[in-house]
């Protein structure tokens, strides 16, 4: 049976729905540079995926905020970021990133104590955001407490750097 983690299903999913743009466009790993200033002209996008370890600190084991507060800084130069496990810090996020665009999946489900934990931020606008729990999950003191969250998926559609109406 094949498992899907959120890091593995973002970055799938993100390549999935990039990929009619991807065709049409000339991009370039940039990791020198995130955000060349000519980025909209180009027709290139900066994307980070990152895990954020924003568990409670009970479950943690270290200090999350303290974390959160070292890592938002280096996130300024993309143009579009999905942070995973941003359960207790989200709003940590929210304070520190100057992002006019934000989503998170906040959904909970009865038979789990925490939402999903998956937030996106992006520099241009979010057209629309979709949130698809995982049907099953996979343990709750084992297989890394699978199901003590509503895991899935958090789909935005975001409108391109200097597009007209294409996202």
């Amino acid at each position: 049976e094949a498992r899907c983690t959120f890091s593995g299903c973002s970055l799938l999913l993100m390549s999935l729905l990039l990929a009619p743009y991807l065709a049409t466009t000339s991009w370039a790993a940039q990791a020198h540079d995130p955000m060349p200033s000519n980025s909209a002209a180009s027709g290139h996008i900066t994307v980070l995926n990152y895990n954020v370890h924003g568990l409670p600190p009970l479950f943690a084991g270290d200090r999350p905020l303290w974390r959160s507060r070292r890592i938002a800084p280096l996130l300024s130069s993309y143009q579009v970021i999905a942070l995973q496990e941003t359960f207790s810090v989200h709003r940590s996020f929210d304070r520190q990133l100057s992002f006019s665009a934000k989503a998170h999946a906040r959904q909970r489900r009865c038979d789990r104590p925490a939402g999903p934990g998956l937030s996106t931020y992006s520099q241009t606008s979010i057209e629309t955001r979709l949130f698809v729990p995982f049907e099953h999950c996979h343990g709750v003191l084992r297989y890394a407490n699978d199901c003590l969250a509503n895991k899935g998926l958090l789909l935005t559609r975001i409108r391109l750097p200097g597009s007209k109406g294409r996202s």
